[in-house]
């Protein structure tokens, strides 16, 4: 990817990312806005039918088993964290910190 494309997008933040567990992709995560200082908030759109029953799991986000992975280069975001209320009480959207490629 080249530096120019590489520094508008990381400017608009309106990249995808991909949630993989083990090497299998959950969910994709888009549309982000901003929630607060460092916090982005993420659409979540499961990836497979039914949802995987993990995504709606305050634990689940807690832990270190997911890995946000960019979709444009396949990289991952080594800092990613959820905040503590995972989806979130409309069940649709996640708050991150760190959903950057360093």
């Amino acid at each position: 990817m080249s530096w120019l494309r590489w520094f508008r997008r990381s400017k608009s933040q309106a990249q995808d990312w991909r949630l993989v567990v083990d090497g299998h992709e959950l969910a994709a995560l888009r549309d982000p806005q901003f929630a607060e200082m460092f916090w982005t908030s993420f659409e979540v759109a499961a990836s497979t039918t039914p949802p995987d029953p993990r995504l709606r799991d305050e634990a689940f986000w807690q832990g270190d088993a997911w890995t946000l992975v960019d979709a444009m280069t396949g990289r991952a975001a080594p800092l990613a964290i959820a905040s503590s209320a995972g989806l979130g009480d409309d069940g649709r959207r996640v708050t991150l910190r760190g959903a950057y490629l360093d």
